[in-house]
């Protein structure tokens, strides 16, 4: 499958074609409007496809920005020694 990806941040539009190459699609890239528009002209692409994921994308950033991404599941990063001597930690931090 030909995928084009227009994407105007030249380093996510390198990223994006560096992890889809890297999946066995064959990409082109392009800038702005007006090399999507020369691409589309010569080659003929499955963009049905390329929209697809340009929405899976947008959706899942908007949803992290409105949830904040929350991460009250992850694993503490402190081990149970340090928690257990947390008090005592404190009292001679707000001695010092």
């Amino acid at each position: 499958m030909h995928i084009l990806v227009v994407e105007d941040d030249h380093l996510l539009n390198n990223t994006l074609c560096y992890n889809l190459n890297a999946a066995g699609y064959k990409v082109d890239s392009a800038l702005c409007n007006q090399e999507a528009e020369n691409h589309l002209s010569i080659n003929h692409i499955c963009l049905f496809l390329g929209v697809v994921i340009l929405m899976i994308v947008i959706l899942f950033g908007g949803f992290l920005c409105m949830t904040g991404g929350d991460n009250s599941s992850t694993v503490s990063s402190v081990s149970v020694e340090v928690e257990a001597y947390e008090p005592l930690i404190r009292q001679y931090a707000n001695q010092f």
